[in-house]
């Protein structure tokens, strides 16, 4: 049962780092670094456009290097801000739904695979290590505010 849950693993992940591969090597990737030619194409396709743009956002969440920020400016641009902030959140929400499903089944099965016992937090459970985190975070922005503010310039 555990060696056919880590091949699944393995082949969804080996199938999207084929899938990042060609969207990096095809004219796909253009579509990341001109906003003009994406808010052109997005145009051109109709009623399949705010198709492309949730399956864009969706590609953007699960390969983390992609931006989304030129789709979520193309959607604005072309269905205005109420309809492209719908599609946007719609393949945002799709796409943080199947990271979620990568990394609950293939992510714990390989992290546990190489550490073993040593996966486990202790006393700073997977919550407590969470709002750390957020809070460090929180605190880095809230500096990083601070700084930019207090700049001359």
């Amino acid at each position: 049962m555990l060696t056919r849950k880590i091949f699944y693993a393995s082949l969804l992940i080996i199938s999207l780092v084929c899938a990042y591969f060609v969207v990096i090597n095809t004219s796909l990737a253009d579509l990341y670094t001109d906003l003009d030619l994406l808010v052109i194409r997005v145009g051109e396709l109709g009623v399949l456009g705010p198709l492309l743009v949730i399956g864009l956002m969706v590609l953007a969440i699960v390969f983390n290097p992609l931006p989304s920020a030129p789709i979520a400016l193309a959607a604005g641009a072309v269905y205005g801000h109420v309809a492209g902030t719908i599609y946007i959140v719609a393949g945002a929400e799709i796409g943080a739904i199947i990271a979620f499903m990568i990394a609950r089944f293939a992510g714990h099965e390989l992290a546990r695979k190489y550490l073993g016992d040593n996966l486990s937090l202790g006393r700073f459970g997977s919550q407590n290590a969470m709002t750390t985190i957020g809070l460090c975070r929180g605190l880095f922005r809230s500096c990083h505010s601070i700084w930019s503010a207090m700049r001359p310039g």
